[in-house]
């Protein structure tokens, strides 16, 4: 990398882009930089792509690298999805049996369990890594009637 792309390249180093990783993510696919579009499309995962603030950055994106970014996200959810939905989770399978939580032995209520499990995929669009999902869920008004004891009852 000679010339100009060195020059932006040790630009977007600087701290004052390593919080911003849409505007880093169309900074390097504008230089076609595959490698770093990859590893910066990753660190979008904890940005709403939503959020109103973000579409001047969105706007600037080619279509192929702004589907790509989406597809990324939507694909995080689609995991989730798909991890959720097997054990010891409530599976459709399980949906006209009587489910007892494996740590109190109290009966799972499909339409408690329905409402936290579309909590959980609302907050996901939000944030697709996941990572704000843990952070006060015991206190989610809606995992309390899930689990009325929720710090006691949470799985592990």
């Amino acid at each position: 990398m000679l010339g100009p792309a060195l020059i932006a390249c040790a630009l977007l180093c600087l701290p004052m882009f390593v919080d911003k990783p849409l505007w880093l993510y169309a900074a390097v696919c504008h230089f076609s930089w595959a490698e770093d579009a990859c590893t910066e499309s990753m660190h979008s995962l904890l940005v709403n792509l939503y959020n109103p603030k973000n579409c001047p950055t969105l706007l600037c994106l080619q279509m192929a690298d702004l589907l790509a970014l989406f597809k990324l996200h939507h694909e995080q959810c689609k995991q989730f999805r798909q991890c959720i939905a097997k054990p010891p989770f409530l599976t459709d399978a399980q949906l006209g049996d009587a489910v007892h939580c494996l740590c109190c032995h109290d009966l799972i209520s499909y339409i408690e369990w329905h409402e936290l499990w579309n909590a959980m995929f609302a907050k996901l669009e939000i944030c697709p890594a996941g990572d704000t999902m843990l952070g006060g869920l015991e206190a989610w008004p809606v995992v309390l009637t899930c689990w009325p004891a929720a710090p006691v009852h949470m799985p592990a």
